[in-house]
């Protein structure tokens, strides 16, 4: 079986911008990539339904996603931003405006690699479906499949599990071509947005308010930094009285993550919880791993980037009201910065305010503040 990478070089793309990240969001968990197609010229397929379609060409994008527990890449070749070939006379309303697919090309896989310089690699097992928007469904190089089983490259358990895949990837991608088309468009704003904020930040910070003994137990916390339409961010403020000491505090809405429970699930959990409020995921901010040396705790904290939908009823629980005092804080972005500057003057604030400040000024950046 041959092995090609997310980069495309076999197609001579290796030296166009090319994007690679894992995205976990509840519209996709995956390896996604991008490549930016910045010249070259225009080369087509032909197909029943669309006609003549559009696959390479100075201006296009290419989304490669793999999502997790599958066997496939499925490469969306998008058109240049905002338009489609004219000759497409029957080409549908694209979900989103900018984001219109010329075609959609699904390889089934046996697996994913990494080279030596990170570039992911796949391990084609043949097989392939393709379709478009116009409704064209085809099979495709099913005789190569056939002749690796023959010859013994592939096993039987091989070759029955391309099928398989072959079938899961007609149910889940070909039944519904426009839901299809909307869902690929989503986790291409989602990929577009990480590329425009840049890495997600990745901080390690010691407790230098508290001696270090030792330490007894990691939590996993998802955190996020939740903002409005018209531009006003959302904290919860705690007054403690504690092991701690006396400090009134500023703080991402979030909290642990529970046993079996994906980071966006906990997000949606949290923010539920202590804001009552129900959101989209933007995208992931990065992570912070910080100490509570009092508490002998080391945390591992994953922001988001979270915009409001709605409010509703807050489920705190029973600390959360009786020994922290949450309440829910409305800022500007200055005021929140202000206010957690502000609250440096204690132990516990020095080290929230360490922590989080650098997550809030990033997230102001991907929002342009």
């Amino acid at each position: 079986m041959k092995h090609k990478r997310l980069n495309r070089d076999g197609w001579g793309f290796q030296h166009y911008p090319y994007y690679q990240m894992r995205i976990d969001h509840e519209t996709f968990h995956g390896l996604a990539c991008l490549i930016r197609l910045t010249d070259g010229e225009a080369n087509y397929w032909a197909t029943p339904k669309a006609g003549r379609i559009q696959v390479t060409g100075g201006g296009m994008t290419w989304l490669e996603l793999i999502p997790d527990d599958t066997d496939r890449v499925i490469t969306v070749m998008y058109f240049p931003d905002g338009t489609h070939d004219a000759e497409r006379k029957g080409y549908p309303v694209p979900a989103n405006e900018k984001y219109q697919p010329s075609i959609w090309y699904v390889d089934v896989i046996e697996g994913i690699e990494y080279d030596e310089g990170g570039i992911a690699v796949f391990v084609d097992k043949y097989l392939d479906v393709i379709f478009t928007p116009e409704g064209d469904v085809k099979i495709d190089d099913r005789d190569e499949l056939d002749a690796a089983y023959a010859s013994g490259e592939l096993t039987k358990e091989q070759y029955d599990a391309a099928l398989q895949e072959c079938d899961r990837i007609l149910a889940d991608h070909c039944g519904d071509i426009p839901k299809t088309d909307a869902w690929c468009a989503k986790i291409r704003e989602l990929v577009e947005e990480k590329i425009c904020a840049g890495p997600e930040i990745s901080i390690s910070l010691q407790d230098n308010e508290w001696p270090f003994e030792y330490t007894g137990h990691d939590r996993k916390i998802a955190r996020a930094v939740v903002f409005d339409d018209e531009g006003y961010f959302y904290f919860v403020r705690a007054e403690r009285d504690d092991d701690f000491g006396k400090a009134t505090l500023i703080e991402t809405a979030g909290g642990g993550v529970e046993a079996g429970e994906e980071l966006d699930e906990a997000i949606r959990r949290e923010l539920k919880e202590e804001l009552g409020a129900e959101v989209e995921i933007v995208c992931k901010i990065g992570t912070v791993s910080d100490y509570y040396n009092l508490i002998h705790r080391h945390n591992l904290n994953n922001y988001y980037l979270c915009r409001v939908v709605s409010f509703g009823e807050k489920h705190l629980m029973p600390d959360e009201i009786e020994d922290f005092h949450l309440s829910t804080l409305k800022l500007t972005y200055e005021d929140a910065i202000a206010e957690y500057e502000k609250r440096r003057d204690t132990k516990l604030g020095r080290l929230v305010a360490n922590r989080e400040l650098p997550v809030l000024k990033k997230a102001g950046e991907i929002l342009g503040k």
